[in-house]
């Protein structure tokens, strides 16, 4: 586990704290504590995913790559730091006009099913594949609060409480509501991600990353894609993060300068798998203006009954 201690950071104007219970730390109460140590990220490997098979299939990939938009942009330098190689994203992200049905300002990650026709045995395949990542992605969450039981649930503290208050996708699925338990609303399949530049982003949440288990054809080289993950404490100390199979980590995104990089990359061997979860400052601030939305709108409606009601009342009187 990566800690600093809480009075050295606590008055940083960007940041919010919260307890080991979920609460909120108020900034006019900092000096009545200012003991205690805030997490900025842990680490863990999970050997039984090697004896797991292999939930994550090329076939799978296949099928991703053909109906789900890859969200580096075909590999444009520019993309999230110099962000290359394919990730494919499942569940709910930000949305620049508002969902014509639920009003909200997220939405699910659009696909090409609605561009293309696709046959039933390809949709059941689709399903199937984002079935498969979300169980990953759970399965990894389990792992995490199996061994930092006083972090379960507080990854995600601010979606967690949003989602408390607003039924933000009514249509969900069992899988989504699993994810939800811990405060991750999507889920990202990224295959031989890697990004060129070191950086921080001001999410609302920690990142979550698994390795789950996976082929590792080679080829004459025998060499792997092998993946390692930057942790960059200050500008002398690296934690570098080797990134086989049954690795998971979680870090704040804000405090801990990183990057993700592919060693020995080869388009002839089996790519490099991993799954991401995290929420940025921009989805939270849709479900905020979306939430306000929704209070609006009742407001406006109970003002509409009280007003039917007294018309009623002046009528029979």
């Amino acid at each position: 586990m990566i800690v600093v201690r809480f009075e050295d950071v606590m008055r940083h104007p960007n940041l919010s704290f919260f307890t080991e219970t979920g609460q909120l730390i108020d900034g006019k109460d900092l000096h009545l504590n200012t003991k205690g140590f805030v997490v900025l990220g842990t680490i863990q490997i999970e050997e039984h995913f090697e004896k797991m098979p292999n939930l994550i299939s090329p076939e799978d990939l296949k099928i991703a790559k053909k109906y789900f938009y890859n969200q580096t942009k075909n590999n444009s330098a520019e993309y999230h730091f110099g962000t290359t190689g394919s990730i494919f994203s499942f569940g709910y992200g930000p949305r620049y006009k508002k969902n014509p049905v639920t009003q909200h300002s997220i939405d699910r990650f659009a696909n090409k099913t609605t561009l293309k026709k696709i046959s039933e045995d390809d949709e059941t395949k689709l399903t199937e594949v984002e079935n498969r990542v979300y169980k990953v992605l759970e399965h990894s969450l389990q792992c995490f609060n199996n061994q930092f039981a006083a972090l379960e649930n507080k990854l995600s503290p601010k979606i967690s409480t949003m989602q408390a208050f607003m039924d933000i996708y009514p249509e969900r699925k069992y899988a989504d509501k699993q994810l939800e338990k811990n405060g991750f609303i999507n889920s990202h399949l990224c295959v031989n991600a890697q990004t060129a530049l070191q950086h921080t982003e001001p999410d609302s949440s920690y990142t979550i990353i698994t390795v789950p288990k996976q082929s590792k054809r080679t080829s004459k080289s025998r060499y792997d894609n092998v993946g390692k993950f930057e942790l960059i404490i200050n500008e002398g100390k690296t934690i570098v993060i080797p990134m086989k199979i049954g690795t998971i980590f979680t870090y704040s995104v804000y405090m801990l300068t990183h990057r993700q990089q592919i060693a020995h990359e080869n388009s002839d061997n089996d790519p490099l798998i991993n799954i991401a979860s995290y929420n940025s400052k921009r989805l939270f601030s849709n479900m905020m203006e979306s939430f306000r939305r929704d209070i609006s709108e009742d407001k406006n409606l109970l003002t509409k009954k009280i007003m039917i009601f007294w018309n009623n009342i002046e009528i029979n009187y």
